[in-house]
């Protein structure tokens, strides 16, 4: 089974900012948008540092520089991880094109 790890936060790892009326809306509390949706779970507002150190083993060019990252409202992200045949499935049935053509699983 295929899978990648998911950076902090990519954009596509099914994340999404709750929208004011949401129904689940405090930290920790798992819904899905719709019977055939992705578990959810709800995150709670906070700042956490992106990025990673200059010296760091393995680290791209454009994993930096670290910076702090707010979240003034919850945030909800999948449960689960985002498997790499899933995502190339959600690219093909979407027609969804990343910028610049990137297809790289995790980045936007």
């Amino acid at each position: 089974m295929n899978s990648f790890s998911l950076k902090l936060f990519p954009a596509l790892a099914l994340a999404a900012l709750l929208p004011s009326g949401a129904q689940a809306s405090q930290p920790g509390q798992v819904f899905r948008d719709c019977k055939d949706c992705p578990e959810m779970v709800v995150l709670p507002t906070g700042t956490f540092q992106m990025g990673t150190l200059e010296n760091e083993v393995g680290r791209e060019p454009d994993e930096g520089p670290m910076h702090p990252v707010t979240f003034a409202k919850p945030l909800a992200i999948s449960r689960f991880q985002v498997l790499k045949g899933e995502w190339f499935a959600y690219l093909r049935d979407t027609g969804y094109t990343m910028p610049d053509g990137d297809k790289r699983p995790g980045r936007a």
